[in-house]
């Protein structure tokens, strides 16, 4: 009599437990929404939240999805490399550059604001650039980093993630991926290989005719002392570029190599104070050499 009390306790507290984590899922789908995990779009450079679809609607819009770097950190107006890019654009052709750039994101959190930030506008061309914020290698990524990843990498727009396991997952550390054994990245090696698949994915579905393109990693000052300036996030800068590269023969995009004009140039002419970011100058480099590749052939998409 109390065995079999017990295990109709024991199938009750199961049920219970089954019911309280269906319930938890349920609110937690029903809470989550997908914008959320979007920088607001007051994180945009100014000129680009002035932007309205009318100003846009006539020429042909060539969208920059980026970093610090495309965002052109510490910069005046006007010096990052999409606004350069726009004033070596021909008038008379109707290009029209909108600098989707963010300090501090990763290909994840790109990913998270494509659909407002990138496909809204009918691109033509879409410039990606992310990397030296994913392979920033730090002693422990967030439990906030880790769950944004996974939310956004792995089931966010089919939806086939358990979100209370997800964000479990993230708080107790489980399962964090390593690039070398002596450190982590902000975002793991295939996470940021897989939210750059599927922001090239969403852009094709959305705006199938619009030429999609990567840019490189850029260098750092190697004459610095910083941690980003060491040998081995030197290392893991090239193991981003490398795996960049294999999504981009994976998925047919081409990649503009912004690195080697850097590298070669003078360093002080290149790079801010932190050896990181670039200069007005190191901005005008790149700005040429995606000119070149994308738009010096005269080739209309």
């Amino acid at each position: 009599m109390m065995r079999t009390t017990f295990w109709r306790l024991a199938a009750c507290l199961m049920l219970t437990l089954l019911t309280t984590l269906g319930i938890a899922e349920w609110i937690a789908r029903r809470r989550i929404n997908d914008a959320q995990w979007a920088a607001p779009a007051d994180a945009l450079p100014v000129t680009t939240q002035a932007l309205t679809w009318p100003m846009v609607a006539e020429g042909r819009r060539v969208v920059v999805l980026g970093d610090s770097i495309a965002a052109g950190w510490e910069l005046p107006p006007g010096a990052a490399w999409p606004e350069q890019l726009q004033a070596l654009l021909p008038p008379g052709d109707g290009w029209r550059v909108i600098n989707a750039g963010i300090p501090g994101e990763t290909a994840a959190q790109g990913l998270a604001r494509t659909a407002r930030d990138v496909t809204a506008w009918q691109p033509h061309v879409v410039l990606i650039a992310f990397g030296l914020n994913d392979g920033q290698r730090v002693p422990q990524r967030s439990a906030a980093d880790r769950w944004h990843a996974e939310r956004v990498v792995y089931g966010a727009l089919g939806g086939r993630e358990v979100v209370v396991w997800r964000h479990t997952q993230a708080r107790l550390h489980i399962g964090r991926g390593t690039v070398a054994a002596d450190g982590q990245t902000r975002l793991p090696l295939e996470t940021y290989q897989a939210a750059l698949r599927t922001i090239v994915d969403s852009i094709r579905q959305a705006a199938p005719a619009a030429r999609v393109a990567f840019l490189t990693l850029t260098p750092v000052d190697t004459r610095g002392t910083a941690a980003v300036h060491s040998p081995a996030q030197r290392l893991t800068y090239a193991a981003y570029t490398v795996a960049l590269t294999a999504v981009a023969a994976e998925a047919g995009v081409p990649v503009i190599d912004v690195y080697t004009p850097l590298a070669q140039a003078d360093a002080d002419r290149v790079f801010l104070a932190d050896g990181l970011h670039l200069t007005t100058y190191g901005q005008r480099l790149i700005a040429e050499t995606v000119y070149d590749a994308q738009f010096g052939d005269g080739v209309n998409p």
